[in-house]
Order: structure tokens, then sequence, then C-alpha cells
């Protein structure tokens, strides 16, 4: 199986057209489907339900193109980690991020870093948490930005010193808008949407024990920015982290009684690096030992 294969597939589930993308990949359009019925046959599987005018991914397309973007992307790492410009530093750096307080301080050390390295790149990525563990543990992520309480014990990691602070996002003209602090009596009879960590929604349950308080959990979400747009056309309350609670029309207010916590720059444990991810690795270690 040809990395080059790999990329005109990709196009074509992109594009959902076979003639549109031979156009988009200079090739002609008899060769291109050929390629792809050579894939076809070489994985056993069928990866286009083909139409007259478009062709549509099956199961199998879906689970290549997963597959097949992560190769890509491992390609593009070792291309970068190998390249090569006199003395100098050069490539880039790839960070998942969690929406948390700690982006500002991890973009902080992110310029400090860049001063002293002005040729390399940075590629930060908003995902989830799970999604940002996928990515370091397959090598397509160099580091991670995630939100505690998670399992450290795979990973190497620097801590942050931001605090998270958690509470509930309203609509500005909701009657808990005018409280300063939450406790979880005043949640009785809302509609709640969650984070859809299972971790933070055990530690969640402890506290605001919703069965007791006749809470009806509506929705979970991974991404805040989508959290937000329920919140604002009414569907309930959302429990999120302050930094995900500054939209207009909205208003934030922290729990009472429930412990800050923080945010780690994580890392794959006793992994080779290129230069520029080693760099970056001396830098926040170093950084940490001087704190």
């Amino acid at each position: 199986m040809e990395l080059r294969v790999l990329k005109y597939f990709l196009v074509v589930a992109q594009e959902e057209n076979i003639t549109r993308a031979s156009q988009l990949l200079y090739i002609s359009q008899p060769t291109l489907s050929r390629q792809l019925m050579q894939l076809e046959e070489e994985l056993g599987e069928k990866l286009f339900i083909r139409h007259s005018r478009h062709v549509q991914l099956t199961e199998a397309g879906m689970l290549l193109k997963k597959h097949a973007q992560d190769m890509i992307r491992i390609e593009e790492m070792i291309t970068r980690d190998f390249s090569k410009e006199a003395d100098q530093v050069t490539g880039s750096i790839a960070i998942g991020c969690c929406e948390a307080e700690g982006m500002h301080e991890l973009a902080g050390i992110l310029h400090e870093f860049k001063c002293q390295y002005p040729l390399i790149h940075f590629e930060l990525m908003t995902m989830s948490s799970d999604s940002i563990q996928h990515g370091i543990e397959n090598g397509t992520l160099d580091f991670g930005l995630l939100l505690e309480p998670i399992d450290l014990t795979k990973y190497a990691f620097s801590r942050l010193h931001t605090k998270e602070h958690w509470g509930i996002l309203v609509k500005e003209d909701d009657p808990l808008a005018q409280l300063d602090t939450i406790v979880p009596t005043e949640l009785e009879g809302y509609a709640l949407i969650v984070p859809d960590r299972q971790r933070i929604q055990n530690e969640l349950a402890k506290w605001i024990d919703w069965e007791e308080r006749q809470v009806d959990i509506v929705a979970s979400y991974n991404i805040g920015y989508n959290m937000i747009h329920l919140v604002q056309e009414g569907m309930g309350i959302a429990v999120c982290l302050e930094a995900m609670g500054r939209m207009q029309g909205t208003r934030f207010i922290p729990f009472q009684g429930i412990p800050a916590t923080t945010s780690v720059i994580a890392y794959k444990r006793n992994q080779p690096h290129g230069k520029a991810v080693s760099r970056f690795l001396t830098f926040i270690q170093r950084r940490q030992d001087h704190e």
C-alpha cells in the first residue's frame, strides 16, 4: 500500500467525486479509478458506494480515512524531524489543546520559546481530551494540554500554575445569573448540559448528586463552543470551566465548595523526538526546574 494512493483516496473522500478529484490531483479519471479499485482489491473491502454523480464512503472507507489521515500526518512529522537547514533548528511541533485557562499560560511559554527558535512552527489543534490522548499515543501529536483530573501514569508532564474553576453557564436573564456562587440545592429541577468526560462527570456527581437534586442531563459536549449555543437557545444550563463562559448573553457562576483544578502539558514517556520537539521538551523541563 503506497502513501501516494492513500493521498489519492483522501482527496476523493473529501470531494466525493472522482472526476473532480482527478482534476485536483492532475491525473486522468481512468487512472484514478484504477488506483482506487486496486486499493479495494488489496484491502478486500469496498471503500466507496458509487452513484451516478458522486461517491460515498462505506463503513470500511470511513475507517480507512481515519487511518490514512494518521499515516499522512506521521509521514509529515518524519519529514519535519529529519529536515535540516545549516545549524538552525527548524520544523513544527503539534500540540492538541483542551479548552482551559491554561491555554493563556501555554501561549506565553510558546512565545518565549519562539523568541529563541524563530524558525520553529507550532500547530495548535483544539480537541477533546480523548482525542488528545489518542494523538499522543499514536504519534500524531507531540504534546497535549490536558485538564485534570486525568490518568497521567502513561505520560510525562509539566503542570501549569493556572487554576481552573468549575461552575455553570446560564443565560444572563436566568434567575441564577444574579448569584455570585452556586451550590447543589440551587440546581434542583434544572436541565443540565455536562462535559462528556466520564471522569469529570463522576467528580461532579459526587458534589451535585444528580438523582437527589432531580436534575435532568439533557446533553453532553466535548467542545465548549457547541455547548454555549445550547445555553443561548435555552436548552439548559451548562456545567463548564470559567474559560468557556465568556460569550455575550451568558454569565458564568462558579461552584461553591469545589476546589480549583489545573492543566498539564503532557507527552509520551521514553519517546524519541526530532530536533524541534527535543528543544521544546528541554525548554519546558528547564523552565519547570527553575520555578
